[in-house]
């Protein structure tokens, strides 16, 4: 069983600063290579429980922890590319103004769900857009979020992570899928996949209140 980041964190208390970087330097190791394992795409290779997806996460979760734990010692943390990348991601969020979020199954319907804050919204509402094959379409608004909160879950499942494509090779039907972050200024973020998904990409639909297995057109 695996120990809450909250947990790890006190397990850093009265260690020096010298002792927290080799913990962080073996985080960093084990990051590096379940994200390979992960990308290998190898399904002949047995996902031990936790998954690699849990233990992914875990991993940057304590690699958080203990980074606050090496500052507070007195030490000095120096991002690899990667990390700085993630860094600069969630330093992004701060300026989301639209989340954006489709699914497409056997290449017949698509379902969006898309919240905007543009215009300054503290609030938006989360609605549901169903486009059956024929170009009937179906909106609904399924829940409301807030774009403090939508921000920091966004962070908490380290999003900032992920790659920006994820497919699996040889399957020609399936599962599309993408998420589109524009922000302030015009710029924006793109995530896209087909039968492959992020690490964290349950918690993200949690998040954003998409349910698979939800009674709909879909």
């Amino acid at each position: 069983m695996m120990m809450s980041p909250e947990s790890y964190y006190m397990g850093l208390e009265g260690k020096t600063a010298d002792e927290i970087l080799t913990e962080l330097n073996g985080l960093r190791r084990e990051i590096s290579e379940l994200k390979a394992a992960l990308r290998s795409q190898d399904l002949t290779e047995p996902d031990i429980m936790p998954s690699r997806n849990v233990r992914l996460s875990m991993a940057l979760d304590y690699f958080d922890m203990a980074k606050k734990a090496l500052i507070e010692a007195g030490g000095e943390y120096t991002p690899t590319e990667d990390e700085q990348r993630a860094l600069d991601f969630n330093a992004r969020l701060d300026k989301l103004t639209v989340l954006e979020f489709s699914v497409s199954r056997h290449f017949l319907i698509t379902k969006t769900l898309s919240a905007d804050f543009s215009g300054g919204k503290t609030f938006a509402k989360i609605v549901r857009v169903s486009n059956p094959l024929y170009g009937d379409e179906n909106r609904k608004k399924v829940g409301e979020i807030e774009r403090e909160r939508l921000i920091s879950e966004l962070r908490s499942i380290h999003m900032g992570d992920w790659d920006s494509a994820y497919n699996l090779s040889g399957i020609l039907d399936g599962e599309d899928w993408s998420v589109t972050l524009r922000f302030s200024g015009g710029s924006e973020e793109c995530f896209h996949g087909s039968n492959a998904w992020p690490f964290s990409f349950a918690r993200f639909c949690g998040i954003i209140g998409y349910d698979e297995d939800e009674e709909t057109e879909f």
